[in-house]
């Protein structure tokens, strides 16, 4: 390199760094600056390099989160890190953890310039960011907080993959009195582990360097050192700060690499990006819609008593001094909580006793909020029971917001932590909902992103700002992070702060509206309530989404403690009460706070239910008592008033768990045969009695793993390369602890389905849980696929008795060489299976009874096994339950009736029996139920739709968990709903309730259509949908395709579902409702066509929403649903026309082929889309006139035997011949995309990929819509119903179309020979079986065997965010990296833009890639990799049929058995 100056700039979320190097003999760094930027990196960077002779510059680079904001080359981060690394470190093998302020990546440096990134693409927690966001609640900076907790020795238990749960765990612990220094301890600790996730020990090289920002606290230096020693691991010792500059070092280098003039400072900044942001209108212009009333001046009583009531908050507590005369109000406050519930209360208390009503008689005191449990409990230690009052905040609310106007029906309750909507009835709760896991719906992330702004020092002043703006920026409504990137991206964009602000505020209540309120209905007198709605800002975007007047009543924010101390008053006489002396209050202290588990079984009996009990000590007046509260029944509770249960009362949950423990005991007997280890949790939670009886009959011992907890969750979470649900990280890490044993086998079954109710046509179980067994084969390596046994059960109509169950227990036992013993085995499994659930319901009984018996509320816990009988997946849901006087039945151990209806459409199996259930209880008196459910449950997204449409009309609640430590959070949800449920009771009446056989029945047929001539809507996935409607018209049937989705279709579609649903419903409702509401005053009957499908993925599901939706609209009577199988797409019409419609979609596949190939290519610009669009027009003509012809089954035998596919063969020869002219002889690096199918052919789902990657200089490949069509008649043809010659007959059909129409341009294209499914399923095999029949096989399949192939240099897999099969895809992709070197990059989409950068890094990857293969090693002939390939995976990981289970084999130990289990 010359002597000369090159500067790297890191242009990152918070702050900018520079790095300047001089390069000589060896390139040395000769200066470096650090600034914060509070979102004006220019000023910033202009600041920092005004006195760095920015002209004598030789050369320049950008890194960074915002540094296209630099017109300078960029160099993605991922190579700037690893550059900057190389500098200071050399080339040895290293692996660089780097924690910085809006993101978290693990960097694995390897032999031979190998570079593996793993980084958190999805979450916060463990960023800079949300670290200093939370210690900001305790008023510290985040180097005070550090060094308060550093010498911690027994931190808080904080965990959770969510921040916000984590949050609100920091915030119930700090409001239960917890020591603050521990809590801390506990959410640094909490920041590694989340990071640690990606340290892969074993794999990653094992000396670690650790950077970015929060490196610098000590003790998250300290928590990764013994992490890492614990992994025979080092870390190295190297200053923090210095690693802070490792990304601008690393631009500077790739300056040095390739020099390029500087531009001027003046002209350093790249212009302003065109926003690829919506915008909302101004907020300004709702504030007509907005009432603020003015509080009545009642006269004032000064002779009368108060009562004082506290809303002890999360992060603002409020007090209010009623009179209880006028109830009036006296006297109110608010300050900061500070994570010191005690302290505020008592400051709040000292407050008015300093202010003018301070000297008037306190005869009663009341609490609420997050904080009430330990104020109220400190308050009746100084006052006694009798004078202190507490209730949740749902109550609270409610009763503040009808003392300003009895006509209130509906409370939209924004926090600083928690959302609460609240509908009322003749001034009763009638059903309520809280936010479950996202603090984006609440006021604090308007606090939190508005400090990132330089000059912002207060909300009040976020919100004037944000009513002048003149538009807003939509931020949509998902998680807090992803929202903070778009803001990024408008900074970057250049976008005027007050716009942004403007959309901080929108996003709010658009987050509210979907994940709090959801789809419960809006009355007609909306109150908005907290301390937020104290900016009209937040009002006015309430006004501008719901369309609805909205009134903010007096101080918003103290709504709650007036409702408690109203209550408190209705409670009881007042009257005549001595009055409180509130100094002893103040100089009371919780000296200790503590939690212990009661052995009793004095109230309980049997073995005990083991309740957490809350303990505090505390000194009031010199004297020390202590307090406790909690538990199952009324042994602990010292006057908290709470209802309690009489002794003894059952506990089916219990009952159920020792069942387990007696069968667990029973079979763990050792024999001295071969040992399997098994699992009660998961899949097997239902059918553990089966398996294990039908294992140690067989004659294997068992090592038996019941009860797994919060520890193995943890390791379950470290071990797994994608963030599933914590049900299956949980699974993860119980196998690992498995795995560790010694067991010979490990029975880890790939179980499809379950035993039915009745006669449903289908009972599947979720593609996570059926490819439980083959990702952890991989993730947990060879140990384990040395002794798994994975046979795959399939569960007939006969149940556990049907032939396919039973072939595969045969097939189990003989592949052991256990045959002889498996018919007494199977029956004794049977047996135990069937007293399993005789006795599981009949415990049912008992509870029903005895609360019919006792007035106790019954209260069905729904939701699946592995969740609701796991105490760390249900929070302690049953155990709450009790604590507040209801008793918990599990849905297993629930009687439903046998007329309960059979939902035919609802194929997940225990989806199934959770909405019978539903159904029954909704019908029945004084029985309640509760939805527990874990986060990211693609099932449950929908199902729980469903229910809250069963349950319309009665209380019910929804929870969701991720197995984080903390329960206060539900502790509040189970009160407020167990408030309503009383509430309930004493009104006796009950609506009509919904009948959800009738969405089902809702549908209509071919034949209708062309009868009634209604216009048929076609979602846009992709052109093929544009073919299909051709061939409608040219059948008589007025149809039309959907417009391409936009912005407004996102937003549409939000409004009516919550945002955990896969993104292709929300985008096809959307659209749907663009287009009819265009026709809202004719009288045009339209038909939405939404096939529907068998499962296991969601997508079967989405035209029972969209049909609850049109109803709720009411649309149902002018909008029909066409949702064929793939049994029978075109029933009822000439038998042709299924061969025409797949002509076009091959045309229409190959086109859209054609212009991928030949546009990054083309000789004119514009040239390739020119052609593609004549002929997609032209078959667009042909199509519709050829289905007005004869399309008889003659006819179209005739068309496709000959080749001529009704013309659409001659089309593709000419549109063939056309591309090849015109394209030019380019070498370009290519992608494949693959993923879940309409996200993969929406360009607007995708965001367009294939344009933005071919705007990188990539080529792309694309895998076709005709893929799942043909993928289908492939399943389809395994089925022994299918096997018939007229199923076959159609098969071929439809592969000779395929092979004519691919034939005919590959031929004039020079594209290889065609290859299918068949050969995507073999590729697959090593990492998915085939009996997995979701899209994931597909996708790692297509592009493992176009790799090895030598077609591709990289691939992109598009699909939903929390898309079942696409993250099952990305996990094994990690592993298809590992072993076979392919680059891949899994795009998570949500209908918002994506992130440039990502798509920046990943072609700046694949270009380098392609570079160095073309200077120096050129590309090895397909079948030379392939080869090798396989010679590396070793001989066991040869491709193998499809249906095969190529890495259960079985090896003889211990004198057992030899052979294989085929699974098939």
């Amino acid at each position: 390199m010359p002597r000369d100056r090159f500067v790297g700039i890191d242009v990152g979320a918070e702050t900018v760094k520079v790095v300047e190097l001089a390069c000589g003999d060896s390139p040395r760094v000769v200066r470096k600056a650090l600034l914060e930027h509070h979102k004006d990196p220019r000023r910033a960077v202009t600041e920092l390099l005004l006195g760095w002779d920015w002209p004598g510059v030789a050369s320049a680079a950008v890194t960074g989160r915002l540094g296209r904001l630099i017109a300078l080359p960029r160099v993605p981060a991922k190579a700037a890190l690893a550059a900057g690394v190389r500098l200071s470190h050399g080339d040895a093998p290293l692996t660089v953890v780097s924690i910085g302020a809006h993101g978290f990546s693990v960097l694995e440096l390897r032999d031979g310039g190998v570079e593996v990134l793993r980084e958190n693409n999805r979450c916060s927690q463990g960023t800079g960011n949300f670290l200093r966001q939370l210690v900001e609640r305790f008023s510290l900076s985040v180097e005070e907080a550090s060094a308060l907790c550093a010498p911690v020795a027994d931190p808080a238990p904080l965990s959770g993959r969510c921040p916000v749960i984590l949050k609100t765990d920091m915030t119930h612990l700090a409001n239960k009195g917890e020591d603050r220094a521990r809590i801390l301890a506990g959410l640094f600790d909490a920041v590694c582990e989340n990071v640690l996730v990606l340290v892969k020990p074993g794999v990653c090289p094992p000396r670690v360097l650790l950077a970015g920002g929060v490196a610098r606290s000590a003790r998250v230096r300290e928590k990764v050192r013994r992490y890492l020693a614990g992994h025979s691991m080092e870390m190295l010792d190297v200053d923090a700060e210095e690693a802070l500059y490792l990304d601008a070092a690393g631009a500077a280098m790739a300056a040095a690499a390739r020099p390029a003039p500087v531009p001027p400072i003046e002209a350093l900044f790249s212009p302003k990006e065109e926003a690829r942001i919506e915008t909302i209108p101004s907020l300004a212009a709702s504030l007509p819609g907005v009432t603020r009333m003015t509080r009545d001046e009642a006269a004032s009583d000064p002779a009368s008593p108060l009562v004082l009531g506290f809303d002890i908050g999360s992060t603002g507590s409020k007090l209010v001094a009623l009179e209880t005369r006028t109830r009036s109000v006296a006297w109110e406050g608010y300050l900061r909580t500070n994570g010191d519930p005690v302290g505020a209360a008592q400051a709040l208390a000292r407050a008015f006793l300093e202010g003018p009503a301070g000297t008037r008689p306190v005869a009663s005191l009341a609490a609420t909020g997050s904080g009430r449990e330990i104020v109220g409990s400190l308050l009746s230690v100084c006052f006694g029971a009798q004078a202190v009052f507490v209730l949740n905040e749902i109550a609270a609310h409610a009763a503040g917001a009808l003392h300003y106007d009895p006509r209130v029906d509906t409370i939209f309750e924004i926090g600083g932590q928690d959302a609460k909507y609240i509908r009322l009835s003749a001034g009763r709760v009638v059903d309520s909902a809280m936010n479950e896991a996202c603090s984006a719906g609440t006021g604090s992330f308007i606090e939190e992103q508005g400090r990132r702004f330089e000059g912002i020092t207060h909300v009040a002043q976020m919100g004037e700002e944000a009513l002048s703006a003149s538009c807003g920026v939509s931020l949509g409504q998902h998680c807090s992070v992803f929202m903070a990137e778009i803001i990024d991206g408008a900074v970057a964009a250049g976008v005027d702060r007050r716009s942004i602000l403007a959309g901080i505020h929108d996003s709010i209540v658009q987050n509210y509206l979907n994940r709090v309120k959801g789809a419960r209905s809006v009355g007609q007198v909306i109150f908005c309530q907290g301390m937020p709605f104290a900016s009209d800002a937040l009002a006015a975007a309430v006004a501008r989404q719901t369309g609805a007047s909205v009134i903010v009543p007096p101080n918003p924010g103290t709504v709650g403690a007036l409702g408690i101390a109203l209550l408190a008053l209705q409670e009881g006489s007042i009257e005549g009460r001595t009055p409180v002396a509130l100094a002893r209050f103040l100089e009371a202290r919780v000296d200790r706070r503590d939690t212990f588990v009661c052995l009793s079984t004095k109230g309980c009996g049997g073995a005990g239910n083991k309740c957490r009990i809350d303990r505090i000590a505390t000194t009031v007046e010199g004297q020390r008592r202590t307090f406790t509260w909690g538990g199952g029944c009324s042994l602990h509770d010292k006057g908290t008033r709470t209802r309690k249960l009489p002794d003894l009362a059952p506990d089916p949950f219990r009952e159920r768990r020792e069942r387990i423990r007696v069968l667990a005991e029973r079979l763990s007997v050792r024999r001295g045969g071969p040992r399997a280890a098994i699992t009660d949790e998961f899949q097997m939670k239902g059918l553990f009695p089966f398996f294990a009886t039908l294992l140690h009959g067989l004659g294997l011992d068992l090592d038996i793993r019941t009860g797994a907890d919060q520890r193995v969750l943890k390791r379950g979470i470290g071990e797994a390369n994608v963030p599933f649900c914590a049900p299956m990280q949980l699974f993860h890490g119980l196998v690992g602890e498995m795995n560790d044993g010694d067991a010979d086998y490990l029975f880890l079954p790939m179980l499809r389905g379950l035993p039915r109710v009745r006669d449903e046509r289908n009972s599947t179980l979720c593609p996570i849980v059926q490819a439980s067994a083959d990702l952890l084969r991989w993730d947990l390596g060879p140990r384990l696929g040395d002794r798994l046994l994975s046979p795959v059960f399939d569960i007939g109509q006969g149940n556990l008795r049907s032939p396919e169950f039973v072939r595969a227990c045969r097939d189990l036992a003989e592949g052991l060489g256990l045959g002889e013993a498996f018919q007494a085995a199977f029956e004794g499994g049977l047996a135990a299976q069937e007293e399993f659930d005789r006795a599981n319901l009949e415990s049912g009984r008992r509870a029903l009874a005895f609360c019919q018996g006792h007035g106790i509320v019954p209260v069905v816990v729904l939701g699946r096994p592995y969740t609701i009988h796991n105490d760390v997946l249900n929070s302690n849901v049953p155990s709450i339950l009790r604590s507040q006087g209801a008793i918990a039945i599990p849905v297993d151990s629930y009687p439903v009736d046998d007329d309960v209806p059979i939902f035919q459409d609802m194929f997940w199996a225990q989806g199934q029996r959770i909405l019978r259930a539903a159904h029954q209880i909704r019908r029945t008196p004084g029985v309640y139920s509760l939805f527990a459910s874990n986060y990211s449950c693609g099932p449950d997204s929908f199902s729980v739709h469903f229910y809250a449409y069963m349950m319309e009309g009665k209380p019910f609640a929804m929870l969701e968990t991720d197995g984080h430590s903390g329960d206060a959070g539900t502790r509040t949800r189970v009160e407020a709903f167990l408030h309503c449920v009383r509430e309930d009771l004493r009104a006796g009446k009950d609506a009509e309730p919904n009948d959800f056989q009738a969405i089902e029945r809702a549908r209509t047929y071919l034949p209708e259509m062309r009868r009634d001539r209604d216009r048929v809507l076609i979602p846009r996935m992709g052109p093929a949908a544009e073919a299909l409607a051709s061939c409608l018209r040219g059948l008589g049937i007025p149809a039309e395709t959907l417009p391409l989705p936009d912005r407004e279709s996102v937003r549409l579609g939000r409004r009516y579902t919550s945002g955990k649903e896969c993104v292709p419903m929300c985008i096809t409702l959307g659209s749907l409702l663009q287009r009819i509401e265009r026709d809202r005053g004719s009288n045009e009957r339209f038909t939405f066509f939404m096939p529907t499908s068998p499962g296991p993925c969601r997508f079967g599901t989405y035209q029972l929403l969209h049909k609850i939706v049109l109803e709720r609209l009411d649309w149902k009577d002018r909008v029909r649903t066409w949702s064929p199988t793939s049994e029978g797409y075109f029933d009822g019409v000439p038998q042709g026309f299924a061969s025409l419609v797949f002509s076009g979609v091959m045309a229409t596949d190959l086109l859209l082929a054609g212009l991928h190939d030949v546009r990054p290519a083309e000789r004119e610009p514009g040239l390739a889309q020119r052609i593609h669009d004549k002929y997609v027009a032209e078959l667009h003509h042909r199509l519709e006139g050829a289905a007005a012809g004869d399309i008889s089954a003659p006819s179209a035998l005739w068309e496709v035997g000959t080749g001529r596919l009704f013309g659409v063969a001659d089309l593709l020869a000419r549109a063939a011949a056309e591309f090849a002219a015109a394209r030019e002889p380019l070498d370009l690096p290519t992608v494949l995309v693959v993923g879940e199918i309409y996200v993969r052919c929406d360009p607007f789902a995708n965001d367009f990929v294939v344009d933005r990657l071919e705007e990188r200089g990539i080529r792309v490949k694309f895998a076709p819509f005709s893929e799942w069509i043909e993928y289908i008649d492939h399943v389809n043809l395994g089925k022994p119903a299918r096997q018939g010659f007229g199923e076959r007959l159609k098969s071929f059909v439809q592969r000779r179309i395929q092979a004519v129409a691919y034939a005919t341009v590959a031929s004039r294209l020079g594209w290889p020979e065609r290859s299918g499914v068949v050969e995507a399923l073999s590729a697959a095999s090593p990492y998915l079986r085939s009996n997995l029949e979701v899209e994931s096989v597909l996708t790692v399949g297509a592009a493992a065997h176009e790799w090895r192939e030598g077609h591709i240099d990289a691939v992109v897999s598009v699909g939903p965010l929390e898309c079942m099969p696409n993250k099952i895809a990305e996990a094994q992709f990690f592993h298809v990296a590992e072993k076979e070197g392919l680059l891949s990059l899994t795009v998570s989409l949500n209908g918002d833009p994506v992130d440039p950068e990502i798509l920046d890094s990943f072609a700046y990857e694949v270009r380098e890639r392609f570079r160095a293969r073309q200077e120096g090693h050129g590309r090895t002939a397909s079948s030379a990799r392939t080869h090798r390939l396989w010679q590396a995976l070793g001989r066991r990981w040869a491709p193998v049929a499809p249906g095969t289970m190529p890495f259960h084999v079985f090896a003889k130990r211990r004198g057992a058995c030899h052979g294989a289990c085929a699974g098939r």
